[in-house]
């Protein structure tokens, strides 16, 4: 059998062993589900009659916390949901864990978006404003997600990550990128994880 055959089969053989281990019953059911085509089509329209459905939601009222953007790219109602977000990927339940909000992750992420294309900008937006007002097609509840206690907030982030709309999932996934990476990148979070820094 030549090498490069069977350096490939042994990739092949330690990612299946990997996703055995760490995939949960929700992702092992859909990545080895076999999918039709027409449950594709149903899972996008979802998706799109979701995003259209959007703007007809009756706005409730937000939190009375309103978080405001030093860095001027997001609107007030955009920094707190996006704050309300950083804090359900991170809560800092004890003193040792630095809060994202005063950290400035909302800021540090408007000051990123605001050297992006404009249609990425509009799109991030966008997502601030779903995320915000569609509680009611997803958890079943008029509490926008600004408004929702923390416990409540950290359940309807994870059901975004664990969607069976594709849509979901990626806007998930754009999030904590944006987070983590802003979070994770200023030095009052290194010692909390047991790094030093760089070492020149």
């Amino acid at each position: 059998m030549p090498r490069e055959t069977m350096l490939r089969e042994r990739i092949v053989q330690t990612n299946a062993r990997n996703r055995e281990v760490t995939m949960t019953p929700i992702l092992r059911e859909r990545y080895e589900t076999p999918h039709s085509r027409r449950t594709f089509l149903r899972r996008t329209l979802l998706g799109s009659v979701a995003l259209s459905l959007a703007p007809l939601i009756p706005e409730r009222a937000a939190a009375t916390l309103v978080h405001r953007d030093e860095s001027g790219f997001f609107s007030p109602q955009e920094a707190t949901v996006l704050a309300g977000i950083a804090r359900a990927f991170i809560p800092s339940d004890t003193e040792e864990i630095p809060d994202p909000v005063e950290l400035g992750v909302v800021e540090r992420i408007g000051r990123l978006l605001s050297r992006a294309h404009p249609e990425n900008q509009d799109q991030f937006r966008l997502l601030l404003h779903l995320f915000e007002r569609l509680p009611l097609l997803f958890a079943g509840t008029f509490t926008p997600f600004s408004a929702m206690p923390a416990a409540q907030k950290r359940a309807y982030l994870a059901g975004w990550g664990e969607s069976r709309l594709a849509f979901r999932r990626m806007a998930f996934q754009a999030l904590k990128n944006l987070v983590m990476l802003t979070y994770y990148s200023r030095d009052e979070v290194w010692a909390t994880i047991g790094y030093d820094g760089p070492w020149v």
